[in-house]
């Protein structure tokens, strides 16, 4: 376990939307998928839950 204090962060305004999020297809961020697997992120989806599920 590794516990830490994040004390500051740079976001290059490159990757920053025009509505202040981060863009992570466009920066190609890399997910853990598990075991030795990893993905590099080009899409993204959303799926919203139904009700009382």
């Amino acid at each position: 376990m590794a516990i830490g204090e994040v004390v500051g962060i740079y976001i290059d305004d490159d990757y920053v939307t025009p509505d202040g999020l981060f863009d992570i297809t466009k920066a190609r961020t890399i997910a853990r998928c598990g075991y030795a697997d990893y993905a590099e992120v080009s899409s993204v989806f959303s799926i919203i839950r139904p009700p009382g599920g």
